[in-house]
């Protein structure tokens, strides 16, 4: 059984028992919740923040907020590139059409594309190559209006419903039925009419030979560098000689997440280790197709470099400035790199409990596994919006300290 809780949104049925057709009479942010009881009776809840936009097409990139994208925009972001200077938020929140935390020379390079086309949006994929069950970004003109229902069709298949986030963006799976080598376009469908048509390959899924605790391995060393981000934040407040006051509530807040974070992710290992091998085996195929391998790299290159950090974190002075903010770059890192781990883990999850890939039950596991990633990347992101604030006082810490993010 599921239950449904809108925040005052209305839902409808679709043809697919698992999806609701939302809607609010107001824009602005929701939360919805899910409520699941399993065939044993267990209750799970899970949840989500939505963004609701005023409906009709939107703008991408319009940095200067005056309602369109045009040269004026992009001059405005290559001058603030150029200087290399702090911009405002709402510079930022516009002009990261990337959605990576930062604007860059990527996001000018969009905002050029699409000026140059005429668009009020620039076309990107990302990745351009895949293997089934991995999550493709598309942003494109035709997703700038939320009323619209594209769809997308890898090759001459079946079409399929995309996932809609902000105007202008969405995200496709592959098909798990696409398991051949091969280079097809990716059509966006509006009804029978054709809006876009984009390139990409296919590749043959990872090969997975038999199951393992490799996803809950990355985890664990995930969470390990977590434990170190409450040191790095105090040994950087020592060294700035900035207040308990002002630095121990933050710290106490991280503690506090990553003890729930512990627990949140013994309920997901439990789970995970009562699946079928079979479908862990699937589990970790779609994790690779989706970076699991690169994650595992950047974690073992940031649990390298925290240990020689914090062999000589008592030795950080106020005059080093460049260790200083070393450490909450680390944190910060530590935080994306855990972000990643979570958000691969719910691609596999949402993969795996909306498309139909063979001998991939994860019944009566299901709730749970959702549940619990669910609250994983809440956690994280908790994390995440407390290391932020701590680095929004790195240009209070020296005027003549330049940070440039890479």
């Amino acid at each position: 059984e599921v239950v449904w809780e809108l925040d005052g949104g209305n839902a409808e049925s679709t043809s697919d028992p698992r999806v609701r057709e939302v809607s609010w009479a107001e824009p602005g942010e929701y939360i919805i919740e899910v409520e699941t009881t399993d065939e044993s009776g267990e209750v799970f809840v899970t949840g989500a923040f939505v963004r609701v936009f005023e409906s009709g097409p939107q703008v991408l990139g319009d940095a200067d907020g005056d309602g369109d994208l045009d040269q004026d925009d992009v001059d405005a972001v290559e001058a603030s590139l150029a200087a290399q200077v702090v911009r405002d938020d709402s510079l930022d929140l516009a002009a990261d059409i990337n959605l990576n935390g930062i604007v860059d020379a990527d996001d000018l390079s969009l905002m050029e594309q699409a000026v140059g086309d005429g668009n009020d949006a620039p076309v990107f994929v990302e990745p351009e190559t895949g293997s089934r069950g991995t999550a493709i970004t598309i942003i494109h003109p035709a997703l700038l209006d939320p009323s619209r229902d594209i769809r997308v069709q890898f090759g001459s298949g079946e079409s399929y419903t995309l996932s809609r986030g902000a105007p202008g963006y969405a995200v496709a799976l592959v098909p798990p039925d696409r398991t051949a080598p091969e280079v097809i376009s990716m059509n966006l469908l509006d009804g029978d009419s054709e809006v876009g048509n984009l390139p990409f390959t296919i590749i043959a899924p990872p090969v997975v030979a038999e199951a393992s605790d490799r996803i809950l391995d990355v985890m664990t060393d995930a969470s390990q560098a977590l434990e170190a981000v409450p040191t790095l934040i105090s040994a950087w407040a020592m060294a700035t000689d900035l207040s308990e006051e002002e630095w121990s509530v933050l710290v106490g807040i991280i503690e506090e997440t990553t003890e729930v974070l512990a627990e949140q992710q013994a309920e997901f290992a439990e789970a995970y280790q009562l699946l079928d091998p079979d479908a862990q085996i699937l589990w970790e195929e779609i994790a690779l197709a989706n970076g699991l391998a690169d994650v595992e790299t950047d974690l073992s290159e940031i649990l390298d470099s925290l240990t020689d950090l914090l062999a000589s974190i008592d030795q950080i002075s106020f005059s080093d400035s460049a260790r200083i903010v070393s450490l909450i770059c680390t944190a910060r890192q530590i935080a994306d790199i855990s972000a990643k781990v979570a958000y691969i883990n719910e691609i596999v999850g949402t993969v795996l409990g909306y498309l139909d890939f063979p001998g991939a039950s994860l019944i009566p596991w299901y709730g749970q596994i959702v549940s619990a990633l669910s609250a994983v990347s809440e956690i994280i992101s908790t994390i995440t919006d407390v290391i932020d604030i701590v680095m929004a006082f790195i240009p209070e810490f020296s005027d003549s300290l330049q940070v440039t993010p890479s």
